[in-house]
């Protein structure tokens, strides 16, 4: 069997090939991922709890599916976590809060039970450092610090904060999370990640969270063709969520496939107009020099300044939005000045810097 740590960096398209193969077994991958836990995470304390016995059950029978050459689901035999904050039948769930420490549910949340009906291995449940998922602070009175795994002490991001580390950890390739002002986007950003906060109602979210009808339950990855994998997964209209949108899951890993990148525009910023970032020269250097593409496609990256974004917020929602450098200039010149004129915002990620927009080599 391969190295333990290799096997927690695997992809979801990776195990399936060497389930299919007989080169590997969801019950080691179960096995191996929970060991890599046990040694990790002590350091980072990104799982509020594991479920060993749960994931090894489900490993078992995804086991038997590929020694049969049954028909495999979607995400058969893969390990997932799901986000504290999520009701799990069985499994103990305390919402980050002394609240509500020790509840069992009896049953689960949508996410959860079709993440588990296609084939997912639930290795337990993550951290939502963040007292209900209230505040962008990995850190919460009953779980204490999630570590940002780049820095022991450095924020993680919140309130998907266990999710984040996880990816970032190699607690294997899924990890759910929830986003209602940031929960998914800072923890990918924070641990360097990826993650995706989907449209509204693509992902039915039940029970109704803290914060009303804001939240959007989506996936924590090392790679976007597993989130893809995972939000199929998830999506589609649920009875408990009336906001869930009708539109049934397409294939979402396929259509990443035949994306055609060339000629797209990549906006990038340093500061977020208002906050440096270390290694500022390299990231200059990456972006307007070596940006490339797995896919060795052509993309157009250029720098943008936040203040054209904000600018769109700030003034009439339902001006006309157009291109421009120069309804950009203009958009930043009223919004430096405070005023309030109607305008044509340019939110296109148009280049307003000295330097214009460069392809990619």
């Amino acid at each position: 069997m391969m190295d333990t740590d290799e096997i927690g960096y695997l992809g979801v398209a990776e195990l399936g090939a060497l389930y299919r193969a007989r080169k590997l077994s969801p019950v080691e991958v179960a096995k191996a991922v929970l060991e890599r836990i046990e040694r990790i995470d002590p350091m980072v304390n990104a799982m509020m709890r594991c479920t060993p016995d749960h994931a090894l059950a489900a490993a078992r029978q995804s086991e038997m599916v590929f020694m049969r050459g049954d028909t495999a689901r979607l995400l058969e035999g893969i390990p997932i976590t799901i986000k504290d904050l999520q009701p799990t039948k069985g499994v103990q769930t305390d919402y980050a809060t002394a609240v509500m420490q020790g509840t069992i549910p009896d049953v689960d949340a949508p996410v959860v039970t079709r993440l588990l009906d296609a084939g997912g291995m639930l290795l337990g449940k993550t951290t939502s450092a963040a007292e209900w998922g209230w505040k962008g602070v990995s850190q919460a009175p009953i779980s204490g610090i999630t570590h940002n795994p780049w820095g022991k002490g450095l924020n993680a991001g919140a309130s998907s904060s266990g999710a984040g580390v996880a990816a970032a950890c190699g607690y294997g390739p899924l990890h759910q999370g929830g986003d209602g002002a940031g929960s998914i986007r800072m923890p990918a950003h924070f641990s360097g990640v990826f993650g995706l906060k989907p449209t509204y109602g693509r992902v039915p979210s039940w029970p109704i969270s803290n914060n009303d009808l804001a939240t959007h339950v989506g996936p924590l990855t090392r790679r976007v063709e597993d989130a893809a994998l995972m939000l199929q997964a998830i999506a589609g209209p649920h009875p408990w969520d009336f906001t869930s949108l009708e539109t049934s899951p397409q294939d979402y890993a396929g259509q990443l496939k035949a994306a055609n990148m060339k000629g797209k525009r990549i906006g990038f910023t340093r500061d977020l107009g208002h906050a440096s970032v270390d290694g500022d020269q390299d990231l200059r250097r990456l972006a307007g020099q070596e940006a490339g593409h797995p896919l060795d496609v052509v993309a157009l990256v250029g720098e943008v300044s936040i203040l054209v974004e904000a600018a769109a917020v700030l003034l009439d929602q339902d001006r006309e939005v157009i291109g421009g450098e120069r309804e950009a200039d203009l958009a930043m010149t009223l919004l430096q000045e405070g005023r309030d004129e109607p305008l044509a915002i340019a939110v296109d990620l148009r280049c307003t810097q000295e330097e214009p927009l460069r392809e990619a080599p």
